[in-house]
């Protein structure tokens, strides 16, 4: 007597997020595929870290054939997308000339993916986290910049510049 076994036929898989997944801050992020089978293997870029463009590799193993009767390595792309920042905002942006020193807050920082600097046209002026302290009449200019590539402005900007100006008496 002649017998045949066949190879088991699988469904091709494919990504599940093809929209792609948030930059998550550094943490591993694995390419999740449905169906999920033990009879293929996963290769290429599996877990990654940072946003970008992604080719998971997937190879049949002895005795598997893809539902549709094809064998090759089947090549599956997926994306880690930026993580979206929203602008910082200033808890003030006009104060008048007191010759004591005062505080304006930048709302809304994400200190993970946000660094913030200030600039002065006048002496006095401090930035201690996310607190300004200034102290003589004056612009003075905080500068949000985003920490690196993984991340970008919601609305678009590549970086955003709040301004306060101290009114002279």
């Amino acid at each position: 007597y002649e017998f045949i076994i066949n190879r088991k036929g699988i469904e091709k898989p494919s990504v599940k997020y093809p929209e792609g997944y948030v930059y998550d801050y550094g943490k591993d992020i694995t390419v999740e595929i449905s169906p999920e089978s033990n009879g293929f293997t996963k290769d290429g870029d599996v877990t990654v870290t940072d946003a970008g463009d992604y080719t998971l590799i997937l190879t049949l193993k002895d005795n598997f054939v893809w539902s549709d009767g094809t064998f090759d390595q089947l090549k599956l792309q997926w994306k880690v997308v930026q993580r979206q920042i929203s602008l910082p905002t200033l808890s003030a942006k006009q104060l008048t000339y007191t010759g004591k020193t005062q505080t304006v807050t930048v709302n809304g920082v994400d200190g993970k993916a946000v660094t913030l600097d200030v600039s002065a046209s006048a002496d006095g002026a401090s930035l201690d986290g996310t607190t300004l302290s200034v102290l003589h009449a004056g612009s003075y200019t905080v500068t949000a910049t985003l920490k690196n590539e993984n991340f970008v402005w919601a609305d678009g900007y590549k970086g955003l510049v709040l301004n306060v100006a101290q009114a002279t008496n």
